[in-house]
């Protein structure tokens, strides 16, 4: 043979492989980047049938019965459409919070009693006390020339620098304008906030500004499941900007409101974007309508030329300097192990090597001129985490230890990445007790209870206590937080992003942008300087930092927008959606579009909301759980799945600490009683804390248990929300909405019915007695893992085979791309409930079928089942989709003999044949001839 011929065999194979200096995480994410490098292909249809579907004599019988029996009640004439005003007064309870305004009108006895009321507040010296300090910010001088602006135009931008005291002053010069000037009673201001902590706290602070205790008279709150309502008129509303969508959903031309302020615009979340696009269409109606768009660091050239060209309004900021320092400034004063540094230094294979290149001989220079020791550099090379996205817990932590060898005063906050660095963190000052005898740590995420996140404003529980903070980006704006002094920001964020292709989410660390760096370095120095220690050099920031936030709505699924937009009476969605500042990309609206129809909330090719779409856009929840919701109340399924639902849309319940892993793994499969199943889990997990006798043997259950206290009452606050909403709608139909709600096949089942098409395939190996961990496949990627924390992490094929599960499907709550891609919150499934609830095709739809007993769902799971079954089981589908459709239009309606219909569905879907595994051949594994061997057992094993 030629040598050449040899060397590209050796090349060709090896090209699978990856570099052999590559260990750990590094070898997943040089697979991960290999795989994205690759050309796009259409997904392929599984080589082999997951199942063989076939009904007994008795079973084709009963379908056909029912068919004939439903058929009764069957017309094919088109069903009327439901009244827009209609639909909405089905969902009263929804808006019932909203329905506290009335609309402003000019009333001179309300005027006049403001009025007094304002005086004798500014008469009292409580209120020339506080008003002394609100004297004292940069903005006060700019009162009058705010007021004349807002005035002379109907919507302006203010770019207030932090400090400046824009968001807690603004509405306060409004109202109390309106007021003196005799028009409180038409004064009504909402301002939004991007998280519920700042609409909390903020309305807090201006409620006491004004001299009330607390939020109620005319200053109040709104945010989810809890709400502090303003007097009526002449008053200021805090919310989040969720909220404010639902305000504009029941008040579409803002009637009820005078005055609008979006704050923090520069974060540009999908929702901020959204009431852009919806302010500078609504400003064309309501002429009287005044908007101000606030931050502290935004292009605002680029929002004013959005808005017309409207006026820009600078404000300086915080009068007391910060002193910055980047990481070559202080480095060779940190007591850090330098000699312990060589797992942070790996991180560096992992990055682009042209570009880490490129870092090291700017970050030469930029030392070099900066007149730094060789040492800077050294010790920097040692570290190896300056150009990494990697957050080096240890450089935090021997930072924190410098500022206290510095001063033993002031507040210190931390910004780290997420939960997982706040954790890591806490360990490592603990285990140094010296220094944490003197710290009071408190982590602050938007995990935690609100109750529990207002902590970080409390003084410390003792005198010689310092507050140390350990924050994610939530604490980056519109919260003061007035004894910090010091920031140490290590500028890493979390990043969500959604690949099209896939059709999952990826979660990966990021650096912040600059604006964003402006943001942190501003939260201290509020009342005395501050100083801000950068874990980054400036050659870092210089090279990797871009200069604002990347906007959502060009990142993220647009299902939930899309149907706010329906909702609105927004007939052409794909213009409105782009008309936004940085608008989507046609084909990620097509895809809403696409995803909206499958599930049936849209009509094709109109794009009109289906009855049952309509429901889903009015519902706080995803589509997916919002149909996953409505199917478990049809189904007489009810309890289970409003638990499900609760704790998806909110949160998991349990609690993280990294060195309780194994015991924390086990108490979820104690509770998951042999199920498979992380949804059956949670159900069991609700119910035994819900069946604790009190107060106090709940708190002790959650205890043993790793359980948040506060989440399992979150969970069941926004249980009692959704329960309320939708027994409202549908009513009791049947007179027990849980005849069926110990059935756990019926529950998986319905699962699959809400979260399709997210389905995943088990491949088994060819061994039956195999101990290998599960392979798993989606339509969009040959490997996926089952993510550590659910109870199907470490299943294995001999497991698969012995269990009493009939399958090799699964159903997950969503995919996400971190070190590896990852499918949450797995149950198994039946072919049975995949082929009633998906969408599927036969030979004649599609030519890659080989056979005509056969079919494929969602264009890539093939399943045996011959016409005439097929045949009986689209007429089931047909008369089921009519019922649906018939219950969402009205209500408390109740066909003939659906009772009937519905119990034939339940025992088709939760059909479970015996052996189903080894009767239809399911033994499968990876052609050997195009396998890439990527140590799949040995990344297992470690």
């Amino acid at each position: 043979m030629d040598n050449s011929d040899t060397d590209n065999n050796i090349e060709s194979r090896s090209s699978n492989r990856h570099p052999p200096h590559l260990h750990g995480k590094a070898i997943g994410l040089w697979y991960a980047q290999r795989q994205r490098q690759r050309p796009k292909t259409a997904p392929q249809p599984s080589s082999r049938s997951v199942a063989t579907v076939e009904l007994t004599p008795n079973e084709i019988q009963r379908v056909t019965k029912i068919r004939q029996l439903f058929h009764q009640n069957y017309s094919k004439e088109p069903l009327l459409d439901i009244d827009d005003a209609e639909h909405t007064m089905k969902f009263d309870n929804l808006h019932s919070s909203f329905q506290y305004f009335e609309p402003l009108t000019r009333q001179f006895v309300i005027d006049q009693s403001l009025l007094q009321d304002l005086q004798r507040k500014q008469r009292s010296a409580l209120y020339e006390k506080l008003n002394a300090k609100r004297m004292c910010l940069p903005i006060s001088n700019y009162r009058q020339t705010i007021l004349d602006t807002i005035e002379q135009n109907q919507i302006f931008i203010l770019v207030g620098e932090t400090g400046s005291g824009k968001t807690t002053q603004i509405a306060q010069f409004i109202l109390d304008d309106q007021i003196l000037k005799g028009q409180g009673s038409q004064c009504r201001i909402l301002c939004s906030q991007p998280r519920r902590i700042s609409a909390t706290s903020v309305a807090e602070r201006v409620a006491q500004e004004r001299g009330e205790m607390h939020p109620g008279d005319s200053v109040g709150y709104h945010i989810r499941l809890s709400a502090q309502f303003p007097r009526k008129n002449g008053s200021i509303l805090f919310c989040t900007t969720g909220m404010l969508l639902k305000y504009i959903e029941k008040y579409t031309n803002f009637e009820h409101f005078s005055h609008v302020i979006l704050d923090e615009i520069h974060e540009r979340n999908i929702e901020m974007d959204f009431l852009l696009i919806f302010i500078k269409r609504l400003l064309e109606i309501r002429q009287d309508l005044k908007v101000i768009l606030m931050s502290a660091s935004i292009q605002a050239e680029k929002f004013s030329a959005y808005f017309n060209n409207c006026p820009i309004l600078h404000i300086p900021g915080n009068i007391y300097p910060i002193n910055e320092y980047f990481l070559e400034d202080y480095i060779t004063k940190l007591k850090y192990p330098f000699e312990n540094a060589n797992s942070y230094r790996r991180s560096n294979k992992e990055i682009d090597q042209v570009k880490f290149n490129e870092y090291i001989n700017e970050l030469e220079w930029d030392l070099v001129q900066q007149k730094k020791p060789i040492e800077v550099w050294k010790k920097i090379q040692a570290i190896g985490t300056d150009f990494s996205l990697e957050v080096n817990c240890d450089l935090v932590v021997s930072v924190i230890e410098l500022i206290c060898r510095i001063s033993s005063q002031g507040t210190i906050l931390v910004f780290l990445p997420g939960w997982n660095d706040i954790v890591k963190c806490t360990q490592l000052l603990r285990q140094r007790a010296l220094l944490a005898s003197y710290l009071h740590i408190l982590p602050l995420h938007s995990l935690l209870p609100i109750h529990n996140q207002h902590e970080i404003f409390d003084l410390p529980p003792h005198p010689s206590l310092r507050k140390v903070i350990l924050s994610t980006s939530i604490a980056e704006t519109s919260i003061t937080i007035d004894d910090v002094i010091y920031v140490v920001d290590t500028g890493r964020t979390k990043a969500s992003d959604y690949d099209l292709e896939t059709q999952g989410k990826c979660l990966l660390p990021t650096n912040v942008s600059r604006a964003n760096l402006l943001q942190r370095k501003g939260r201290a120095g509020r009342t005395q300087p501050g100083e801000c220690f950068r874990l980054f050099t400036r050659c870092n920031q210089r090279m990797s930092f871009i200069d604002f936030p990347l906007a959502e709505m060009i990142t993220s699924r647009l299902d939930n927008i899309y149907l706010q937009a329906k909702l609105l009476n927004i007939k052409a969605v794909k213009t409105f959606l782009q008309d936004a500042l940085d608008p989507p990309s046609a084909e990620a609206i097509e895809h809403a579009e696409q995803f909206l129809y499958d599930i049936g909330a849209l009509i094709s090719p109109t794009n009109e909301l289906t009855p049952i779409g309509r429901i889903l856009a009015h519902l706080p929840l995803s589509p997916q759980i919002g149909k996953l919701l409505i199917f478990g109340y049809l189904f007489s399924c009810f309890n289970p799945i409003l638990t499900i639902a609760s704790v998806l849309s909110y949160r998991d319940p349990f609690v993280s600490p990294i060195d309780k892993t194994k015991e924390i793994n086990e108490v979820r499969r104690r509770f998951a009683e042999n199920t498979m199943s992380d949804h059956l889990m949670i159900v069991n997990v609700y119910e035994q804390w819900k069946a604790q006798r009190n107060y106090r043997a709940k708190n002790q259950f959650c205890f043993e248990n790793f359980l948040n206290s506060n989440h399992m009452k979150m969970i069941d606050k926004v249980r009692n929300q959704l329960q309320h909403l939708i027994q409202d709608y549908f009513a009791s139909y049947t007179g027990d909405a849980n005849r069926n709600q110990h059935n756990q096949h019926l529950i998986c089942a319905l699962m699959c019915a809400g979260l399709y098409p997210n389905i995943a395939r088990i491949h088994l190996s060819t061994d039956k007695s195999s101990k290998r961990p599960c392979l798993l496949e989606t339509k969009f990627e040959k490997r996926v893992l089952i993510h550590p924390k659910s109870i199907n992490a470490k299943l294995k094929d001999i497991d698969i085979r012995q269990s009493s599960i009939q399958s090799t499907l699964v159903v997950y709550y969503e995919k996400i791309r971190t070190s590896g891609i990852y499918i949450h919150d797995v149950s198994f499934i039946s072919p049975y409930a995949l082929l009633f609830f998906g969408k599927t095709q036969t030979s004649a739809e599609n030519s890659t079928i080989k056979s005509n007993d056969s079919l494929l769902v969602d264009n890539w799971i093939e399943i045996n089942i011959d016409n005439e079954t097929n045949k009986l089981i689209y007429g089931l589908k047909d008369k089921f989709n009519y019922l649906l459709e018939r219950k969402a239009m009205e209500k408390n309606v109740f066909l003939e003999n659906e009772q009937e219909l519905l119990e034939t569905i339940v025992h088709f879907i939760t059909k479970q044949d015996r052996n189903l595994v080894l009767q239809n051949k399911l033994i499968d594994d990876y052609d050997k001839t195009t396998l890439v061997y990527e140590d799949w057992d040995n990344e297992t094993k470690d």
